[in-house]
């Protein structure tokens, strides 16, 4: 059913990633503290899992017994580390189940697995130790790093990695889910290592942004270490002005040099800790920094200095420099290349200079005048690029070529361009109208000597089938970038060939507006966190890397695993008060015909000792599972006693379903597991993956086709999906299966562009991929047509970075929670402190909804609804008002002033009961079952309420 405030309406927000922040001190290293990167064992060694964990790693153990597997996941629970810093699973010597190139150590006794299925998994740079002997793997020459804003201190935005290639495969995926509309403040990336600073600011509330230094693994995501930057953003909404400014970020080798905030002197750190190693207090705080034959050349105003990178030493300045705005992206106002550098300067009085210096000593080497240009002379124009001997220069009248040997102007072409110019294959690349036909824009080639043609590619102006979104082939919102072999263009990452012209859609996801489309290096495509909803996109950061080999097809790509123990046979289905599986019914409504509690009395706490998922209630137990320890938790319904646990092979994002005297869900890992509700032991395991394989993503380990926790039943059947998105690797395959043994009753996979999403049952009875439309029968699994009954969120329903929770909903209500006002055609604005707004709705005999009561300030944070006969329960965090001066101006964000529970009136709104919680409750973290109340909150702990 639709909502009456259709969510298309509302531009989700983002939660950024609970990062703590603080002070930067220049004599202190206040980096989180530093980690290691991804270390494989072969074998179920915890005690060596362990010591690994203790060093900064996160630990993958593999071993082909099942037994020694089981007996390690134990120890290393009972120890807080599985999950969180350890996984073990099984394998089947020799291929080791992990992608290429994520390894920075491994370690294994005894030779299970051969020399160069050891080298295919180790990082460039990562090395193996073998019964005593070391194996490193060499960084491959082809591999190219981005060292500045524009890729080099030349300002040419071409990578020389020759490894980038068309690819539909994920290496990895880190968060936050959600990001800044423009993107990071900056990201470079050398040395085996991307680093870059993310800008939390959630869109839609009314605050300060905060910003954060971050050290990934180039090569597996992991993070390494983050920082927090200081300083204050000016408080004009939504526009903030960034006090980071963009272009002041450069890697060189193990060395970032970066300023700590605008106003603050440039820092060099170590790029492995994030440790202070200089502060350059003698020279002026840049607003962008070029490294070049080892000078540091720093803009300050209208001014440059120059000094030694290692000692610090000035060397030269110059003043009356011309520079590009302050606040745009790469605002460098030079560039440097071949021992030059060249900038725009202008004197007082007296026309503007191209002018060019040597780098080391900043002895004057030429200056030019604007001969041969329309009026205005070089104050019309930017330094763009350095390239062959050449430098190019581009503004609104057109762009210029100039010889970097003497200043010579070799050629202009006049007309309006966006300044979007590559050096490559020996040629300048200008983007533009083309002559060639059925081409939406594409990119001449020129001659750097004379300015003559003599290539065209372009991008079709056709969409690719099953391609949704009219605009995904302008590129109008990035920095498109690009490698000797390719231009990485579109909103979409797509790879244009600049020989051939062929054109590749990648088609998972985008670059955030205003920021790089991706970063090409290390053999990889890295995309940035984004928040834009206009396509079907893959959310978080995320690397793609060179095809891998097609996953095996047929019967034997989902094997079915018997495990010890009998499916049920005289098990009661769950009763009609219980909340048996996600969001309460297979329609995922949030809705029960359970009477729930008047008071709200807490019964039982118990913790779980991890971030739990929402819970399911069922024949007088709780399941909920501590999701990044990977352990699903079995609690009596009455006293909240442990009654069993099951730690399976990767997260649990979601709740079970409990159907048939069984407790089945999806995992990480790429299978469903099923087993017997009353004992949690193993019935069945199917995997739902097409092959066996894992990831690293946000900071674990995964399958590359991860099935969600919460899958769906219809009593007959269960079904599961697994899977990112349907034009990566593989796709998405969704999966009717037999609840008593596992059998696979049919296999579909979605057709047109989508992300993998929880399944729902619509009323007609179909398999519904929600958001999406698309749907299947439930008995045959041929396609159908079925506009649903209302149309989720394109963040998903799991997403908890996102403001809005999703409408709870029984046959005739509609309750829905909105973060702030809603104006018609805009997204909402929530003012911290304000309150939400909570309306339910009844609909008519026409279908069409209409307000029962509306409360227009509750004073809660909601992002979990339970709609009972007579009750509306509402929890979330506690609502305060946004004070940039408190000790932790972001403590309504992140949760630190706790949360609560709220039961309204269905009739009339009013409130019958609240009750305080110890942390806001998760996403959808309210069940109702037996005349009870059941919350789980971030913090691990489950609640049970009603009265003593």
């Amino acid at each position: 059913m639709n909502s009456n405030r259709p969510f298309r309406l509302l531009l989700p927000a983002i939660l950024a990633i609970v990062l703590a922040a603080g002070p930067l001190c220049a004599d202190s290293a206040p980096a989180d503290a530093p980690r290691a990167g991804l270390a494989v064992v072969l074998g179920a060694d915890a005690a060596k899992s362990a010591d690994l964990a203790a060093r900064g790693y996160y630990v993958q153990a593999l071993d082909a017994d099942a037994a020694r597997v089981a007996v390690a996941r134990e120890a290393l629970s009972k120890q807080g580390l599985y999950g969180v810093r350890v996984a073990v699973d099984r394998f089947t010597p020799p291929r080791l189940p992990l992608t290429d190139n994520t390894v920075n150590l491994l370690a294994a006794e005894g030779a299970v697995v051969p020399r160069d299925e050891i080298l295919r998994v180790l990082a460039p740079g990562g090395e193996a130790s073998l019964d005593g002997q070391t194996i490193r793997k060499p960084r491959p020459d082809a591999m190219g790093d981005w060292t500045h804003p524009r890729c080099g201190p030349d300002g040419n935005p071409v990578s020389r990695d020759t490894l980038v290639a068309p690819s539909r495969q994920i290496r990895w995926l880190a968060g936050p889910l959600w990001g800044h509309h423009c993107g990071p403040a900056g990201g470079v990336c050398a040395d085996g290592r991307i680093v870059y600073v993310l800008r939390e600011q959630p869109l839609g509330e009314r605050m300060m942004p905060r910003y954060r230094l971050m050290a990934r693994d180039a090569s597996n995501g992991l993070l390494l270490w983050s920082r927090p930057v200081p300083g204050r953003s000016s408080d004009r909404w939504p526009f903030y002005t960034p006090q980071f400014p963009p272009a002041a970020l450069v890697a060189s080798g193990d060395r970032i040099y970066t300023v700590a905030a605008a106003g603050r002197p440039l820092e060099a750190l170590d790029s492995r800790t994030g440790r202070l190693l200089k502060t350059y207090d003698n020279m002026p705080s840049p607003e962008s920094i070029v490294l070049s034959d080892g000078v540091l050349i720093l803009s300050h105003g209208t001014e440059l200095h120059a000094a030694n990178a290692e000692t610090g030493r000035p060397i030269w300045n110059q003043t009356a420099v011309l520079t590009r705005p302050l606040g745009a992206w790469s605002s460098s106002p030079v560039v440097a290349a071949d021992g030059r550098t060249i900038f725009r300067r202008q004197d007082r009085g007296k026309a503007a200079e191209l002018i060019s210096v040597e780098t080391k000593t900043g002895r004057p080497l030429w200056s030019a005048a604007a001969a041969k240009l329309p009026a205005g002379g070089w104050a019309d124009y930017q330094v763009i690029l350095a390239y062959e001997k050449v430098v190019l220069l581009a503004g609104n009248k057109g762009v210029c070529c100039v010889s970097d040997d003497d200043g010579r102007l070799l050629w202009h072409r006049p007309g309006k361009t966006d300044g979007a110019a590559f050096g490559m294959d020996g040629r300048i690349w200008l983007r533009g109208k083309t002559s060639l036909g059925g081409v939406l824009y594409g990119w001449t080639a020129v001659d750097p000597a004379t300015g003559q043609a003599d290539r065209e590619v372009g991008v079709p102006q056709k969409l690719p089938e099953g391609i949704e979104g009219k605009r995904i082939l302008d590129g109008q919102c990035n920095f498109e970038v690009a490698t000797p072999n390719y231009i990485v263009t579109t909103t979409r990452m797509s790879l244009l060939d600049v020989r051939s012209g062929r054109f590749d859609n990648t088609m998972i996801t985008r670059g955030p507006c205003k920021f790089l489309l991706a970063i090409p290096a290390n053999g990889l495509l890295y995309s940035f966190p984004k928040d834009c909803v206009c396509y079907p996109c893959l959310r978080g950061m995320v690397a793609y890397g060179p095809a891998a080999d097609p996953p095996p097809d047929g019967a034997d790509a989902h094997p079915l695993i018997a495990g010890p123990a009998q499916t049920p046979t005289d098990a009661a289905d769950p009763a009609d008060d219980d909340w048996p599986t996600y969001r309460g019914n297979p329609q995922r409504g949030c809705a029960t015909a359970s009477a729930g509690p008047a008071a709200l009395e807490t019964m039982w706490a118990a913790d779980i000792g991890g971030r739990p998922t929402a819970p399911v209630v069922s024949g007088g137990r709780v399941y909920v599972a501590a999701a990044d320890r990977h352990t699903l938790h079995a609690l009596d319904a009455a006293t909240g006693a442990t009654r069993w646990r099951f730690i399976a092979g990767g997260r649990i994002d979601s709740p079970p379903t409990i159907t048939r005297g069984l407790c089945i869900f999806g995992c990480r890992d790429g299978w469903v597991y099923a087993l017997r509700a009353n004992d949690g032991r193993l019935v069945w395991r199917l995997r739902a993956a097409p092959a066996e394989g894992r990831i690293p993503a946000f900071e674990q380990l995964e399958s590359p086709w991860p099935a969600f926790g919460a899958v769906l039943s219809d009593g007959q059947r269960v079904y599961a999906s697994a899977g990112h998105h349907a034009n990566a690797a593989g796709g998405i395959g969704v999966f009717a299966l037999s609840p008593a043994t596992g059998k696979v009753l049919w296999r579909a996979a979605p057709t047109v562009e989508c992300v993998n999403n929880v399944l729902t049952l619509t009323p007609a009875g179909n398999v519904y991929l929600a958001y999406y439309k698309i749907a299947w029968d439930a008995k045959s699994g041929q396609p159908v047509r079925d506009a649903a009954a209302f149309d989720a969120s394109p963040a998903g329903y799991l997403n908890d970075e996102t403001l809005r929770v999703l409408p709870s909903f029984d046959a005739v209500r509609v309750v829905d929670v909105f973060p702030g006002k809603l104006v018609k055609g805009r997204r909402a604005e929530n003012v911290p402190g304000e309150g939400y707004e909570v309306t339910l709705s009844r609909r008519g005999p026409d279908s069409k909804l209409q307000a029962v009561w509306t409360h227009a300030a509750l004073p809660v944070r909601v992002n979990a609804v339970a709609l009972a006969p007579k009750t509306v329960y509402l929890a979330g965090g506690n609502d305060a008002p946004w004070n940039p001066e408190a000790a932790d101006p972001w403590a309504v964000i992140d949760g630190g002033l706790g949360g609560s529970i709220m039961a309204l009136s269905a009739d009339d709104g009013g409130q019958s009961a609240r009750a305080a919680l110890d942390a806001p409750t998760v996403r959808d973290g309210l069940a109702v079952a037996g005349g009870r109340l059941y919350a789980a909150t971030r913090s691990g702990k489950i609640y049970c309420m009603g009265r003593r």
